[in-house]
């Protein structure tokens, strides 16, 4: 059977990565700044590791260190591409791991500079936080959370909708009235 054709209005799924409706400023931001960022990212540690190896004769007993920096490098970008992607399909778990992502890269960054080794790292760290910082901004949170600018006034307004009460305790009808006898189950 041959698969039904998409509607006019809906991109085809390899486009859906790009799609953005309805999406806040502040995550497209992070999206864009994680996928283009990791692309860099891998870019950078794919070139480094190849002249790293090419020069090996000059680099001594640091060129292992420089490989498994370039390695982790690579793997923490394509880690930023993927968690980037999903957390602008509205997973909770890809902003958590996004966040772990740029506490792990700020503790490698620190530890790697605190340890002598050279680090040309810092513009990944520094994307990576960004990003994550991005997706905790109050507009993002109550996107996360599946509610619009509007809801979240209308709670403002009325926080017992949140609750799901027809009407606030404290309202005349909302409270039982009568002898205690007569109130509850008999």
């Amino acid at each position: 059977m041959s698969e039904p054709l998409p509607s006019a209005h809906e991109p085809p799924d390899i486009m859906r990565i790009f799609s953005l409706d309805g999406v806040p400023a502040e995550v497209q931001s992070s999206y864009w700044i994680s996928v283009v960022g990791g692309f860099i990212g891998v870019i950078i540690g794919i070139v480094t590791g190849i002249t790293s190896f090419a020069f090996l004769h000059l680099l001594g007993p640091m060129w292992l260190i420089r490989m498994v920096l370039d390695v982790v490098a690579v793997a923490f970008a394509s880690a930023q591409i993927l968690l980037g992607v999903a957390a602008k399909q509205r997973k909770e778990w890809a902003r958590l791991q996004l966040t772990a992502l740029a506490a792990i890269e700020v503790a490698l960054v620190v530890g790697i500079v605190l340890g002598g080794v050279p680090a040309g790292y810092w513009y990944g760290f520094g994307l990576t936080v960004v990003a994550a910082a991005l997706l905790w901004l109050p507009s993002s949170n109550r996107w996360f959370g599946g509610r619009s600018a509007e809801a979240e006034a209308a709670l403002l307004t009325d926080p017992a909708r949140e609750i799901g009460w027809d009407q606030r305790i404290g309202d005349a009808e909302a409270l039982p009235t009568g002898p205690p006898s007569t109130i509850g189950p008999s």
